[in-house]
């Protein structure tokens, strides 16, 4: 799998430089909103990595490797995961920073990073599946209509949200969010496996 997630970052890179440079920027500026962007633009790298694998007709390719089902979609949620792993600690690390800097750190900081961080995996695990399925070139107005629309909405909800509404004690929110997370990530995984499966090998 190393060598599929070696080969995407190169692609991506060599492809987005600027767009990977803003994204970098975004997520050490003290805006929780333009972080929310540079996170959702991370989780869209599998997306973005899908797009020129069609372009270069990989599929074909990759079947002639020996790479199982498991590697070849895996890889594309671990590039994500690692994409918005990134900017999440680059973020956090600017927090810190800042707070040092002003002696305190907002008490809903850290939480609200990690509930749109939550969210921008999420929206990967419904847009995988879809790309799989129809692609990326076919489903892209799909793709950008279901990542901006869940960006807006819930970038317009949590900023400035007073986050005690929810009578939940921060710890259990975060639990939450991130079990959430992973139960929708576990069953996209799946569904993935099975469209790439019979769209490649049948």
């Amino acid at each position: 799998m190393r060598g599929l997630l070696i080969k995407d970052a190169y692609t991506i890179i060599k492809q987005t430089k600027v767009l990977l440079l803003i994204t970098l920027i975004f997520a050490v500026v003290p805006s929780d909103f333009l972080f929310g962007y540079s996170v959702f633009y991370a989780a869209m790298m599998p997306i973005t990595a899908l797009a020129y694998d069609e372009r270069a007709k990989w599929d074909k390719f990759a079947g002639m490797l020996p790479y199982s089902v498991n590697e070849i979609v895996g890889s594309k949620y671990l590039m994500g995961y690692i994409s918005v792993g990134i900017v999440f600690l680059l973020t956090i690390f600017s927090k810190f920073i800042l707070a040092a800097i002003n002696g305190h750190m907002p008490a809903d900081a850290v939480i609200t990073i990690v509930m749109i961080m939550c969210l921008a995996l999420i929206i990967q695990a419904v847009n995988l599946p879809l790309m799989f399925w129809i692609g990326v070139e076919k489903g892209r107005m799909l793709f950008i209509l279901l990542t901006v629309v869940g960006m807006t909405v819930f970038m317009t909800a949590l900023t400035g949200m007073d986050l005690s509404i929810f009578f939940i004690e921060e710890k259990y929110l975060i639990a939450g969010a991130f079990l959430l997370t992973i139960v929708c990530n576990v069953i996209s995984y799946q569904i993935s496996k099975k469209i790439y499966t019979k769209k490649v090998y049948s």
